[in-house]
C-alpha cells in the first residue's frame, strides 16, 4: 500500500510541474500586447479575470485604457520570468522604458476554466538594473 501511495503523489507532483512546464505566461502577455496594439480591446478584455472585470467595471470605457497601457511602458524587454502556484501564476517582466530606465512588469494571472487571465499588475521603477528580479513574482507579494 505504501508503495501505491508513494506512486501517487509522484504522479501529482510530476502533473503539476509538468502542466507548469508547459504554460508560457510570456506568451500570454505577448497575445494581450498584440490586441492591445492592433485595437482590438473586445478580445483583449477576455484576457483578464472575472475578478478583475468586475472590480474595474469594464462597462465605463475609462477604466480599460489603464489596462491598456501598462504594457506601453516597456521600450525594451531585458528577460522574463514566471513561476506558479497552484492556480496562480506570476510573471516578471524586466526592461527599459523610452528614456532607457528600468523598470518592471509583475502580472499576476489566475487559472480559469483552465485558461490564464491576468488577474493583477503592477508596474515598478527600480533604481538600477540591478534590482531587477530574476524569479516570477506576482504583484501580491508586496503587499
Amino acid at each position: 500500500m505504501k508503495n501505491v501511495s508513494l506512486f501517487f503523489i509522484y504522479f501529482i507532483v510530476l502533473s503539476c510541474a509538468t502542466m507548469s512546464e508547459e504554460v508560457d505566461l510570456y506568451e500570454y502577455y505577448n497575445n494581450y500586447v498584440r490586441y492591445i496594439k492592433t485595437n482590438n480591446t473586445l478580445f483583449a478584455e477576455t484576457m483578464l479575470s472575472k475578478q478583475l472585470r468586475e472590480k474595474i467595471k469594464l462597462s465605463d470605457k475609462d477604466d480599460f485604457p489603464i489596462l491598456s497601457g501598462f504594457p506601453g511602458v516597456l521600450s525594451e524587454v531585458k528577460n522574463h520570468y514566471q513561476s506558479f502556484e497552484s492556480n496562480k501564476g506570476c510573471l516578471s517582466i524586466n526592461g527599459y522604458d523610452e528614456n532607457s530606465a528600468p523598470v518592471s512588469l509583475y502580472i499576476e494571472y489566475s487559472n480559469e476554466n483552465n485558461q490564464w487571465l491576468v488577474a493583477y499588475v503592477e508596474i515598478f521603477y527600480p533604481d538600477t538594473a540591478k534590482e531587477f528580479k530574476n524569479f516570477g513574482v506576482c504583484p501580491t507579494q508586496f503587499q
